[in-house]
């Protein structure tokens, strides 16, 4: 530590971090280099807070020191009329700790905001890890306990890109004080955020550290240890270093009867994992579905022992918290509701008295209650509330002479018993989503069901807790919070017993529990390759900057499958050094015709990535989702062959010049002089439009152009209405000198354009084949030969656009860059 005129120093590792007399960050330096790295134009803090009643963050305006050794002190940031918070700041080898050691006055703060660090890093960044980068070194934050995570709906995000106009990246995350009763919005729902004693703001903290960028995980790994974060192992190694992380795995639907039929198929094909994907009769107290497992819990048992005999380790599939009867009623919602379930705020009460038959109901008039009534959580049809012991569904809340009726109600509903109640009798929602689904309302009950879930997983001889719908935990109440208190308590059951965990969504704390992700499921509608492949590709993409193992998503083979979709598939997950999770009825897949090679393309390619076998140039290859790769094993060793590229047959091509493209400044417009297929994009899609070469003049100025694009449609499972800029940029093989730095803008606008940071030579065209943000670099023989992560690939706006292209350098007169954009309509869901 370090005091000067006005200013202290603190040391994060390789970072030095200089405060102001106001709190404000004055410098972010490189002790090894001192390269500076504090935003020019964005103010950055250590802390902020988020005073009691208001709806922004406060900056401190004061700032006082207590040293204490010459590495720790303590610092008091102000926020003016006698509002303070207290912060124990220790230097230590790799990092900053700072932990809160005061409140003042204990009730006057709702959350105390760790940053933003504002920095002017343009790197990769790792929005769940809390990291940033540039020029190969990288600063993190990283919370010190549950209640201390990123802002989000389930994706608790903790690192930010500034709007591109402002550049730069910041870190931020947030400790809520959830010790006192706190309403709390999730999807637009108010629920009740009901007190947690223990999940104050006083001994929260965060670890800021700089590092070089390769060793950004040995880093994390000793603030995980030191700290006492989650570290979850398998066979003795920290899961993110492990190969066994991000290996494949089969989903069956094995049963007591056809488990050894399962287990064939997985010991055929070298996988070690294998999922039951529907189990349960309920969720909340998970008992098997009679008609899967007639003999119970036992009888689930018994596959897993089997598994096991054979070197198959069994997972444990949960919706997390979602609590429902399925086929087995749930001793949470009947006979009698737990009344620790989640109810939706505000409450009102009976007007009149009902017997055990009425179907109109009178409430009490209230702010909000009307609406709180109408409203639908999650696009759900079935509204329902509690009076007492009973549950009824209604269909309809409105006006009444000074009251409020429900009207079309069911009594008795979900099993509950219908009873008289009198005037004057609490009345409330519950929170009751589109599955017909339920959830906690305490951290108590949150907790107990993750208990019973790892009880239940290691009773069972499982090895493995998945949480799909692990962002339902955010119904508890307490946002990040609660969902890592339903993680935490599933790995204190499990940890000792060599378990690994994946879920649904991803935050700064959850870092530490989970082994992998795997996001990506269904959209069958588009093919064995095509179902959400942007979307894999993007979070493959997302998990490699967040240093996460991965898996691409589960993938549907069935008795139609070809051996070459495998070995696509195989050698694509490959390229991202990713599993796969391979989901099948296990008879109907067993009447492929090639069901043998399948299975062993499928062991072959997963021993082969195992065993990094694969060349860096090789996965580059195979990270091409145009390209087809076979794999073999001889005498010789391991061979690739590469049969050649292809294209979705269906696809229907709209005729470049059907839109017609006016040069307005240093450029023209030609035929377009190449095929789609030069995106390499596969074009999974109904239709898809290449424009017109748009050439550019060759010399320094921009060039722009004017046209309306082909109108787009909505992609994928989310219901986006826009079309994503897709580029592709070709430098003839007469330019005079390669160009670098390109940038396509859209309509002027800094928020729509795309910087591409590459050296383009002469022959060589870059394309973007996916919304992803990744561009690729290609030679004339149609070989990638670079990959040039960046921000993102804006969305394209409707109706006519201004295009225009830059770049640094100069191309020569009349061998100017040559640019193409393309759009898209996807191929329909199946009614």
């Amino acid at each position: 530590m370090k005091i000067g005129n006005g200013y202290i120093e603190l040391q994060a590792g390789a970072l030095i971090v200089r405060l102001g007399r106001d709190g404000r960050i004055l410098r972010l330096r490189n002790r090894e280099n001192g390269m500076e790295y504090r935003h020019a134009a964005r103010s950055g803090y250590l802390v902020r807070a988020l005073l009691e009643g208001d709806s922004e963050p406060s900056v401190p305006c004061a700032l006082r020191r207590r040293q204490f050794s010459p590495s720790s002190c303590h610092l008091t940031f102000g926020f003016g009329k006698g509002r303070e918070i207290e912060v124990e700041a220790e230097e230590r080898t790799t990092h900053l700790r700072l932990r809160i050691v005061g409140v003042n006055p204990p009730d006057g703060i709702a959350c105390l905001c760790w940053g933003p660090v504002a920095t002017s890093m343009e790197g990769p960044i790792g929005e769940y890890l809390g990291v940033v980068r540039d020029d190969g070194f990288a600063i993190g934050m990283l919370g010190l306990g549950m209640n201390t995570d990123g802002r989000g709906d389930g994706h608790n995000l903790s690192a930010r890109w500034y709007p591109q106009a402002d550049g730069g990246s910041s870190l931020e995350l947030e400790t809520w004080d959830w010790s006192r009763d706190r309403p709390h919005v999730f999807f637009g729902t108010r629920v009740a955020g009901k007190a947690v004693p223990q999940a104050g703001l006083p001994g929260a903290g965060i670890a800021l550290y700089g590092c070089p960028d390769a060793e950004v995980l040995k880093t994390v790994e000793t603030v995980e240890v030191g700290e006492g974060l989650p570290h979850p192992v398998i066979d003795g190694q920290w899961v993110k270093r492990s190969r066994c992380a991000g290996v494949s795995s089969w989903w069956t639907d094995y049963t007591e009867e056809n488990i050894d039929r399962c287990l064939d198929l997985a010991v055929a094909s070298g996988l070690k994992w294998l999922c039951r994907f529907r189990t349960f009769g309920n969720w909340g107290h998970f008992e098997p579905d009679p008609g899967l497992y007639p003999g119970g819990f036992a009888g689930f048992k018994v596959c897993s022992d089997k598994a096991e005999a054979r070197g198959i380790h069994a997972l444990f599939y949960t919706l997390s918290t979602f609590t429902k009867e399925i086929s087995v009623p749930e001793p949470y919602i009947s006979p009698a509701p737990d009344p620790r379930l989640q109810t939706v705020l505000p409450e009102t009460r009976l007007v009149a008295a009902i017997d055990t038959a009425g179907v109109s109901l009178q409430l009490a008039v209230g702010e909000g209650v009307l609406d709180m009534l109408n409203q639908k959580h999650m696009e759900v049809k079935d509204k329902v509330i509690r009076i007492d012991d009973e549950l009824i569904r209604y269909e309809q809340a409105e006006m009444g002479k000074g009251f409020i009726v429900l009207t079309g109600c069911e009594r008795g509903y979900y099993r509950t018993v219908a009873a008289a109640h009198g005037a004057g009798g609490r009345v409330v929602r519950m929170l009751f989503t589109y599955w017909k689904d339920f959830f906690p309302g305490t951290e108590e009950m949150n907790a107990e069901i993750g208990r019973r879930i790892g009880d239940l997983a290691r009773k069972g001889n499982f090895r493995q807790v998945t949480l799909d719908g692990h962002e339902g935990c955010h119904f508890t109440g307490h946002g990040a919070y609660s969902q890592n208190v339903f993680l935490d308590a599933i790995y204190r059951e499990t940890n000792e017993a060599g378990f690994i965990y994946t879920g649904s969504c991803l935050g700064n704390w959850s870092w530490h529990a989970l082994s992998y992700i795997s996001w990506g499921e269904y959209d069958c509608h588009k093919g064995f390759r095509g179902g959400m492949l942007d979307y894999r590709l993007w979070r493959m993409i997302q998990l490699r900057r967040n240093l996460m193992p991965r898996r691409i998503g589960q993938h549907y083979p069935d008795k139609h499958t070809t051996v070459e979709d495998i070995e696509w598939l195989m050698a694509l997950a490959a390229g991202w050094d990713a599993g796969v999770e391979l989901h099948v009825t296990i008879d109907d897949f067993n009447q492929n015709p090639d069901r043998d090679r399948i299975v062993e393309k499928i062991r072959l390619w997963e021993e082969a990535r195992l065993a990094n076998v694969f060349t860096g140039e090789q996965k580059r290859s195979f990270r091409q989702t145009d390209r087809l790769h076979s794999l073999s094993r001889g005498t010789g060793g391991w061979e690739v062959r590469s049969p050649g590229r292809w294209q979705y047959k269906p696809l229907l091509m709209t005729p470049s010049a059907s839109v017609p493209i006016r040069a307005v400044h240093d450029g023209s417009v030609a035929p377009c002089g190449v095929a789609f297929d030069w995106t390499h994009d596969p074009g999974i899609y109904q239709s898809a439009w290449l424009s017109d070469d748009m050439v550019h003049g060759g010399g320094r100025k921009p060039a722009v152009w004017e046209f309306e694009p082909p109108p787009c449609d909505r992609g994928e499972r989310v219901s986006w209405d826009t079309q994503k800029l897709q580029v592709l940029i070709r430098l003839p093989e007469t330019a005079t000198s390669p160009i670098r730095n390109l940038r396509v803008k859209v309509n002027d606008d800094p928020a729509i354009q795309v910087r591409i940071p590459v050296e383009l030579r002469p022959g060589q065209y870059l394309s973007t084949p996916h919304d992803m943000p990744m561009v690729f670099v290609y030679d004339g023989n149609h070989e990638v030969v670079k990959e040039i992560p960046i921000r993102d690939l804006p969305a394209l706006p409707k109706g006519r656009l201004k295009v225009e292209l830059s770049f640094e350098g100069k191309a020569g007169k009349g061998t100017g860059p040559i640019l193409n954009l393309g759009t898209h309509r996807h191929i329909p869901l199946k009614s």
